[in-house]
């Protein structure tokens, strides 16, 4: 049975929605113009496999999103890493699943809940694991929605949810097989991407910076045919100082152009609107929007970022086999991603349930020679640079940022909004007005949020946890207060109005005039099939 389609030119070209009403003849998907679709599929991004086969349900590694329709119901495939889910809800008998949580608010009609006072808390916890996963959360019209991570899902006729693992990847018991398996997983994306089957064919794209993740991502890419690579000149300034982080030395070394952009470029764009809200409309804080300064570079792109590196390649780590998370990076790119049309290969993810391995090789004796000692020690990725001809004091010497900050007051941290997302954010703030209660509770969140703040800063600079030896004690019940106290008033105000605006977009995207309800469109694979065929049989029988 075919599957009944929109595809909609004024949606984000990677967004999708599919809704699920009882029988399969009723089953719709809503999505843009970059969704592939087949007989009863659909993947927006790629895997490392055959465009035609659409066998993306079958491997370990996704970098994208999709479903496949099956005799029982439906397997649904989330991205294989933690930066994006997939987001479902319940009205009567419908189950909606979709990419993007503004897009399946906006196709109900519905929006935040402006009494949940916990949105950065929840979204956050999937920083813990994927024990956090499915995360839930109120919304206007819903008592729960859920945001599923990294496990497919399998959906029965009673359109009942149930996790069902992805296949794993192989086990590692040297760094060999561990290069070995991420230079084939790259090798066989980029040829998924760049198909001609696809409407747009993607080409690659490396960032590189001057510590260990990106560089060594872009080495790898660089084996399997990138030429091209984007970084920022500077790092995020810190107590004043505005540090290098260009990775130009880097590409050069590794035979890719190389195009050095200011990671504030964006604030000096004209006519931008508001394009902020895609990145703080994830409830992360929004620190991806540097990456706006890359845009001109991006479109039909497979980004390569070192997002995840920071935990997978720490020789001192303490391994995990739920993906903890380190940081933020990469958690904000999705609506970004999805209206510029790139896929995100974060390679650091490329088997990271086998992360007991990966730390395991990290400390092997066969490591030593690129093992440096100290706290800012990664041997994979500086074995793979130095391998590729990178010099050894190009990369990896001092642990930088170049993400932005909106919330807090560390010194020189403060980051602004272009002027159009400041005066709609002003202009939302004087209509938005919390009740007294939750006004007070947020009001306590920022006391709570500045105090850790300060002793961050007194421990940065003073050191004295790490004299009296109580350093990680002290991190822990930072983490713990950090976590608990992330709904402070101008982080909630600014994710109700992202969030309101992405939403604006997509209904005025689903309200714009276009084709009717449409049968999926197969693959040009599909129709060609017979007559390669044929092709391929006479080949075979000459001499």
């Amino acid at each position: 049975m075919k599957l009944n389609v929109t595809v909609r030119e004024t949606l984000p070209p990677l967004a999708w929605l599919l809704e699920l009403d009882g029988a399969p003849e009723r089953h719709r998907l809503f999505c843009g113009s970059s969704v592939i679709l087949s007989e009863g599929a659909f993947f927006e991004g790629a895997w490392p496999g055959a465009l035609a086969a659409m066998d993306f349900a079958e491997k370990p590694e996704a970098f994208g999103s999709g479903g496949v329709r099956t005799e029982a119901g439906w397997t649904i495939v989330p991205p294989s890493h933690t930066l994006e889910s997939l987001f479902t809800c319940r009205d009567g008998t419908k189950l909606f699943i979709s990419n993007a949580l503004p897009f399946l608010l906006a196709h109900r009609g519905d929006g935040l809940d402006p009494t949940f006072l916990d949105y950065h808390r929840v979204f956050f916890d999937i920083l813990g694991g994927l024990a956090h996963s499915p995360i839930r959360f109120p919304s206007r019209r819903c008592t729960e929605i859920r945001g599923y991570y990294y496990e497919n899902l399998a959906i029965g006729a009673d359109l009942a949810v149930t996790v069902a693992p992805k296949p794993r990847a192989p086990g590692f018991a040297a760094f060999a097989d561990y290069r070995a398996y991420l230079a084939a997983v790259v090798e066989a994306v980029l040829d998924n991407a760049a198909d001609p089957l696809r409407p747009n064919p993607y080409r690659p794209l490396a960032t590189i910076s001057q510590g260990y993740d990106s560089p060594a991502c872009a080495a790898l890419a660089r084996e399997a045919g990138c030429r091209e690579a984007v970084t920022h000149g500077t790092a995020r300034r810190a107590f004043g100082v505005v540090d290098s982080d260009s990775g130009v030395e880097i590409a050069k070394a590794l035979d890719m152009a190389v195009t050095v952009i200011d990671r504030g470029a964006y604030l000096e764009r004209q006519g931008l609107v508001a394009p902020e809200a895609e990145f703080l409309c994830h409830g992360l804080e929004g620190t991806d929007v540097n990456y706006l300064a890359f845009e001109p570079k991006m479109r039909h792109c497979v980004l390569f970022t070192g997002c995840h590196g920071d935990t997978m390649w720490d020789k001192h780590k303490v391994p995990s086999d739920v993906i903890k998370r380190g940081d933020l990076d990469g958690g904000s790119l999705g609506e970004y991603r999805r209206r510029l049309d790139f896929i995100h290969l974060p390679l650091p993810y490329v088997g990271a349930l086998r992360h007991h391995d990966v730390v395991a090789i990290s400390n092997a004796p066969e490591m030593a020679p690129w093992s440096i000692g100290g706290d800012y020690d990664r041997p994979i990725p500086r074995r793979i640079l130095e391998e590729a001809g990178v010099p050894r004091d190009a990369f990896g010497q001092a642990k930088k940022a170049t993400s932005i900050s909106f919330f807090g007051f560390l010194p020189g941290m403060h980051e602004r909004l272009t002027g159009s997302s400041r005066r709609a954010l002003e202009a939302f703030a004087v209509e938005w007005r919390p009740r007294f209660g939750a006004r007070l509770r947020l009001r306590r969140n920022q006391a709570i949020a500045i105090l850790v703040d300060w002793v961050r800063v007194a421990e940065k600079r003073l050191h004295p946890a790490r004299r009296l030896g109580l350093e990680p004690r002290l991190d822990k019940a930072l983490h713990i207060l950090d976590t608990q106290n992330l709904d402070t008033p101008e982080a909630v105000r600014a994710l109700h109005w992202s969030m309101g605006e992405m939403i604006k977009r997509y209904t005025i995207a689903e309200a714009a005039p276009d084709p009717a309800l449409v049968p999926a469109r197969p693959l040009k694979s599909e129709v060609l099939a017979p007559l390669l065929g044929a092709v391929q049989l006479f080949g075979a029988m000459l001499p």
